[in-house]
């Protein structure tokens, strides 16, 4: 197996027909139990000489691969460069984050991302203002004609996008406003939509159509894009772990052995959470050992734990990883989640 990019996860049962929706791209689709992974060759430095090229080139194979998946099931997308060397690589990271994985799949692989952008017309867009008196200016001189101008158009988008937002929302099972792109753009969007919800979402988008006045109709252009696997919302990366960062766990929750099986992590991690209960802990509330307790630090490194279990229970131990392929669900940070109007 060459150095793969992966592309997405997907439920096992949708397979077998990944080489035909992506033919003549070569995918690589590795099982392990009721999931799969799909990865295709990754872009060669040879092949493209500059960063930038093959930063496009990146990003063109991962977009056209999902738009062609987004269709045909449920599916968690990847992030951009997450590669494996080895078929083993993929294999251990399913195995090891089967659960999270899992968990994931539920949440966002039935759930569909549209991209929404709404411009306007500037001539019919100040001809709406005039009509309100919307534009003011200080003076009659023409700078200040111009400010008015100016800030009544910023108003304007700024009133718009706020009743676009309210409209859109109930559609989507959430909704986030990205930055917007010159003057002319009023607002830009993204939704989140159940798989089902497309027809209600494209009924919200008319509404939003129709905000525009009788007398300019085609004030509007709105660009919708989609669907796309729910990337921006949630997209599956890795993290590498190693033995230092296991023992550094197990002394977290108090084991002396990271090599643990599932039982005596867990076992270790009830231990630690007693501690923290008023009825197990120490007498005096102000202890020492009261103050050190970090219940998020504990599950993180429990959940670091059971990976690296999992991992061993299923590969034999000439197989068994030097660094541990985790499960890194991400969001996009910079999504600005709109709170409903009303």
């Amino acid at each position: 197996m060459t150095v793969q990019s992966l592309i997405g996860i997907i439920p096992q049962f949708h397979a077998a027909n990944i080489p035909n929706v992506l033919a003549g791209q070569m995918p690589e689709v590795v099982c392990r139990g009721d999931l799969a992974a799909i990865t295709l060759p990754a872009v060669g430095q040879s092949r493209l000489s500059s960063a930038k090229r093959r930063l496009t080139a990146r990003l063109s194979q991962l977009q056209v691969s999902l738009e062609t998946l987004a269709r045909t099931g449920p599916i968690l997308a990847a992030a951009l460069d997450q590669h494996f060397e080895t078929r083993s690589q993929v294999e251990q990271f399913l195995d090891g984050n089967a659960q999270a994985l899992h968990t994931a799949m539920q949440r966002h692989g039935d759930q569909w991302q549209f991209q929404i952008e709404i411009n306007w017309k500037p001539e019919e867009a100040l001809a709406m203002l005039a009509s309100r008196r919307a534009i003011q200016p200080d003076s009659e001189d023409p700078k200040a004609l111009a400010d008015a101008m100016q800030r009544a158009m910023k108003t304007e988008r700024q009133r718009l996008a706020s009743a676009m937002a309210t409209i859109l929302h109930p559609a989507a099972t959430e909704l986030a406003m990205l930055p917007t792109q010159g003057e002319t753009e009023v607002a830009r969007y993204l939704a989140l939509i159940d798989s089902d919800g497309e027809a209600a979402l494209d009924q919200a988008v008319e509404a939003v159509d129709a905000l525009a006045p009788d007398f300019a109709p085609n004030l509007f252009q709105i660009r919708y894009l989609g669907p796309l696997p729910a990337t921006s919302f949630a997209c599956v990366a890795r993290t590498m772990a190693t033995d230092d960062d296991l023992a550094r766990a197990a002394k977290t929750i108090g084991m002396v052995d990271h090599s643990a099986d599932a039982a005596q992590i867990k076992s270790a991690f009830r231990e630690y959470c007693k501690l923290a209960h008023p009825d197990g802990g120490p007498a005096d509330p102000s202890s020492t050992q009261n103050k050190d307790i970090d219940l998020q630090a504990a599950k993180q490194a429990r959940d670091l734990l059971m990976c690296a279990a999992a991992m061993r229970a299923t590969r034999p131990m000439s197989d068994q990883p030097a660094i541990l392929p985790l499960l890194d669900l991400r969001r996009d940070e910079n999504l600005q989640t709109i709170i409903e109007a009303a």
